[in-house]
């Protein structure tokens, strides 16, 4: 484990003395950061936290500050950002980063980010 989820989860075992409940919510994060590029639901991350989605997003938000959703599309634009910089084609970024939509990834990249990724792409490349 990383420092972080060992801090983390002594932490949480002090605020909220349910180590199992703690664990499963590591668990699902640490699923996330592994599989973001996948098509994902609450259903799927909650499944992989062995809890009921309802149960689960309350959970996760308690422990981290946001909604298991909130905390994939953060991780999503992250990557996406990352690959951008890099100079990937948008497309492939878009698929890249687990959307299938183009339109639906450019519409979030500009609302996150507050330029398209084509603009962001080429601010980059002036660079």
């Amino acid at each position: 484990m990383s420092f972080y989820t060992d801090q983390l989860t002594k932490l949480t075992e002090q605020l909220y003395a349910n180590a199992d409940q703690t664990a499963r919510v590591v668990r699902a994060r640490r699923f996330i950061d592994t599989h973001f590029a996948e098509p994902l639901t609450l259903v799927d991350i909650a499944a992989a936290a062995c809890c009921s989605p309802y149960h689960f997003s309350r959970e996760f938000k308690r422990h981290y500050g946001l909604t298991p959703l909130h905390y994939l599309t953060d991780k999503r634009m992250a990557e996406a950002r990352r690959l951008l910089n890099a100079n990937r084609p948008v497309a492939e970024v878009c698929g890249a980063v687990g959307y299938e939509s183009l339109g639906t990834f450019s519409t979030l990249v500009k609302k996150r980010m507050g330029q398209s990724p084509g603009t962001l792409k080429r601010a980059r490349m002036k660079k």
